[in-house]
């Protein structure tokens, strides 16, 4: 059981205000051909570059019946200890932030087609400790009526990968089929993974994809839902994707029952 970490806010266009007209898709990086949502799909939805990796290309298709433009900004992102992110006011225009180069500034996106976006860190720049901007595309139509939509790609730029320090603090299950995890990232640059839970046989009981520690020093909880008269997880593992494919953030075995946690 696969399950992967996804917020959306959709709202009727005669709400919208340029605080809550976004919808924000946190995916995982390796998905392939994901949709976004139903008309606008968006790839890849992360984005980190460096000293060695200073460029990238975000494809944003169309398959909605009519035409979109998509205008892109910079903006912040805050993640809460429930681990849910939540969009700020801030609106930062490309020119700027010279560090990170994105064009073209506005486009038209047809119908069945698609657009690429090219990002491009400044090669003079001079990279230190890691840096993260969320990269905002709205999407309003072109001619009459509709909804309007925001896509949000994080933008990590770093200089040398400082690998996470990342600590389990507690876990706890909540309910029968409820497992919570409390995790801290010490140190080191924003991990970026899945968590895994593991039975006494040695089975995997469920995974959830996506999982970021965005702030330092902040205790952050998930919750992943178990299958129905699944055995007790005792052992849950922390593993990095993408630039942190192979590496194992943080690992805990686990002496629970049902009734209590350890």
């Amino acid at each position: 059981m696969i399950k992967k970490l996804e917020m959306r806010i959709i709202l009727p266009q005669a709400s919208m205000t340029p605080l809550v007209m976004i919808v924000l898709i946190f995916i995982s990086a390796l998905a392939i051909n994901t949709r976004a949502f139903a008309e606008i799909s968006v790839e890849p939805t992360r984005i980190a570059l460096d000293a060695k990796t200073r460029t990238a290309v975000i494809t944003i298709r169309n398959d909605d019946t009519k035409p979109y433009q998509v205008s892109p900004v910079w903006t912040h992102v805050v993640q809460a200890n429930d681990g849910s992110l939540h969009p700020t006011e801030q609106k930062i225009s490309l020119e700027q932030m010279p560090t990170v180069r994105v064009w073209p500034a506005v486009a038209i996106v047809q119908p069945g087609a698609s657009i690429n976006y090219s990002v491009l860190l400044d090669p003079g720049a001079r990279l230190g400790e890691e840096t993260r901007t969320h990269l905002r595309f709205d999407l309003d139509p072109v001619r009459g009526n509709g909804p309007r939509w925001a896509v949000v790609v994080p933008v990590f730029v770093r200089g040398a990968l400082i690998n996470p320090e990342v600590e389990i603090i507690d876990t706890r299950m909540n309910a029968p089929n409820s497992f919570q995890i409390f995790m801290r990232n010490r140190a080191g640059a924003s991990p970026h993974g899945q968590i895994l839970l593991f039975d006494q046989t040695g089975r995997k009981l469920t995974e959830l994809s996506n999982v970021n520690l965005y702030e330092n020093g902040q205790i952050t909880s998930f919750v992943l839902e178990l299958p129905e008269h699944a055995l007790p997880p005792v052992l849950v593992l922390y593993l990095g994707n993408a630039e942190f494919a192979g590496t194992v953030f943080a690992e805990k075995k686990l002496s629970i029952t049902r009734d209590r946690h350890r």
